[in-house]
């Protein structure tokens, strides 16, 4: 009223203030209705640790180690949560040098590790493509150009899945593999499957439309996975798949 200020400014102050986090419950009580309140922190993309959650609950957890291919950060992440409200172990990984810092930044003060590498079905060197936005940014020119223009390449170490899985020590029956990888996805689970004996126990997989999630033999995914995983949950573009 005064002109001093704005009413975004005010309301970050009062949301941001030690007083309102002590009195959130009762605020979320009184204004939101109980079928709108998350039951808890959630920072996935399309509600994908709501299915994790739901996976840990009916089938318990062993060693609280979860893989996450295609890190990116803490926004749109099926691993951050894990890691800093339930104390899990995690290794990230990331092709995009641009997002090395931000990863570092938020995932402080947690049990991870990071490489720095692109994951496929092959070990060597590749073009790295940067998409109009970091979330898009692939091994595949194609992946990338799907969103808009190319804003740039860059040259990356690329590994399979196992090399990594075997350099950290991970063990083979660990609980969560997450694949986000633009294109990569299913390439890189057929050689892990096909080439090695990791088998995480809930696999979280971009695989993109299907025309009938539970019925994934479609969508490029090998006979030896299909063979050891049946079908979870599915939503927006993820297929969850858990270990027969």
């Amino acid at each position: 009223m005064s002109g001093k200020g704005d009413l975004q400014s005010l309301l970050q102050s009062l949301f941001r203030s030690s007083e309102f986090a002590s009195k959130q419950r009762e605020f979320l009580q009184h204004y939101i209705k109980p079928e709108l309140r998350n039951l808890f922190f959630d920072h996935s993309q399309n509600g994908e640790f709501g299915y994790i959650a739901r996976f840990l609950m009916e089938r318990a957890q062993t060693n609280k180690i979860i893989v996450d291919v295609g890190a990116r950060g803490r926004e749109r992440s099926n691993s951050f949560d894990l890691l800093r409200h339930f104390g899990w172990r995690g290794l990230l990984i990331e092709a995009n040098p641009s997002l090395l810092e931000s990863i570092r930044a938020d995932f402080a003060g947690t049990d991870f590790f990071l490489e720095f590498c692109a994951v496929s079905d092959y070990e060597g060197r590749a073009e790295f493509y940067f998409g109009v936005n970091d979330d898009v940014s692939s091994l595949s020119q194609h992946a990338a150009e799907g969103w808009g223009d190319i804003r740039g390449k860059t040259a990356v170490e690329v590994h399979k899945l196992a090399t990594l899985l075997s350099k950290h020590s991970i063990p083979s029956d660990f609980d969560i593999l997450s694949l986000d990888i633009e294109g990569e996805d299913i390439r890189a689970l057929n050689a892990l499957i096909a080439e090695s004996s990791f088998r995480p126990r809930l696999v979280v997989i971009e695989v993109g439309a299907m025309p009938d999630p539970r019925d994934f033999r479609s969508s490029g995914l090998s006979v030896a996975v299909r063979r050891h995983y049946e079908y979870f949950a599915h939503c927006g573009p993820n297929l969850f798949l858990a270990r027969i």
